[in-house]
């Protein structure tokens, strides 16, 4: 049998499994759509810890001794009971959600935006793609960052969050590793949400005139053309978006098909297995041996909870879906 094993890091001092163990409880959570990834940890009343917000802190976990990353951030609070203390963190995507700018950009990117805007409130980059070039983009102070950086994502068909070393990931999905799990060996539990309907197509407004041979440098009150992007069909569930930021045909039809990516029919659900630290945003997981043959297959990670208790034992909750 294994033995479950765990390192932390909590500001300057570091503890790990063994018996002198004082951990009582660990959860971490992650998933696309949500914008902190966040981290307790629950320890023994009479432990000693000193502890400020802001301090860093790390969680690796795994079986003895081979352990894996799957969480870093910082000190949010700290609770002080008679029996327990209990932590809580959350990564630097926090500051994401709490910052406003005003600001324009001209002729550039949406990875050379992204990384601005990143680099403004100091959250490290990871894999940040190029995307789609804007002859305009505005950002504005009604919105916090995180809002405007998933939403410019969205238009690229990128995902945009938070990864295991707290780094930025803002770039289209391809599994950068397939976990197989089989029923009777890895999985605990396997559920699948009913369908959402699909929309049927998307229609994307930008701003007028430079789609109609006027050039990236055109100003809008020069014609009033319409610059109108769609894809999929033209009738039925429709979903219509302005976008001021889309100044060209080719770009308000690569917004339009990018966003009905991401709003076909799909299959969503949730899993839970024996406790599995590799398993990361980013990655797929591939399920075996269900007794409904039709629920085996490949699935997108789109959530990870970690759960380390005496109650439940080391459990991975995955969030999935289908497209």
């Amino acid at each position: 049998m294994l033995n479950v094993a765990y390192k932390l890091v909590l500001g300057s001092a570091s503890r790990q499994s063994g018996k002198t163990s004082d951990l009582l409880a660990l959860e971490t959570r992650a998933a696309l759509g949500i914008p902190v990834n966040t981290c307790r940890l629950v320890l023994a009343g009479q432990s000693p810890l000193s502890l400020n917000p802001a301090d860093a802190v790390s969680v690796e976990l795994g079986y003895d001794g081979t352990l894996t990353k799957i969480f870093t951030g910082k000190v949010a609070t700290v609770e002080r009971g008679i029996e327990r203390i209990t932590v809580d963190a959350a990564s630097t995507f926090s500051a994401l959600t709490a910052a406003r700018y005003h600001c324009l950009y001209e002729k550039q990117n949406a990875g050379d935006i992204a990384g601005d805007l990143l680099g403004r409130l100091q959250v490290d980059k990871g894999t940040v793609a190029t995307g789609e070039k804007f002859a305009s983009f505005s950002v504005s102070g009604q919105r916090p960052v995180w809002d405007v950086l998933f939403e410019l994502a969205r238009r690229c068909g990128f995902d945009f969050y938070a990864d295991v070393d707290d780094k930025a990931v803002f770039e289209q999905y391809v599994a950068r590793k397939t976990h197989g799990l089989e029923y009777g060996l890895h999985l605990l539990d396997f559920v699948q949400d009913s369908l959402a309907p699909a929309l049927d197509g998307v229609e994307v407004y930008g701003e007028s005139p430079v789609g109609q041979g006027q050039g990236e440098d055109a100003s809008s009150w020069l014609t009033k053309k319409e610059v109108k992007g769609a894809a999929g069909k033209t009738t039925g569930n429709i979903l219509r978006l302005s976008d001021a930021a889309a100044r060209t045909q080719d770009l308000v039809r690569t917004i339009a098909g990018n966003i009905l990516q991401t709003h076909q029919t799909r299959l969503r659900g949730r899993l839970c297995v024996l406790g599995n630290p590799e398993v990361q945003l980013g990655d797929a997981v591939e399920v075996s041996k269900l007794p409904d043959s039709a629920q085996n297959g490949t699935y997108k990670v789109t959530g990870v909870r970690h759960r380390l208790n005496a109650r439940v034992g080391f459990v991975t909750e995955i969030g999935w879906e289908k497209f």
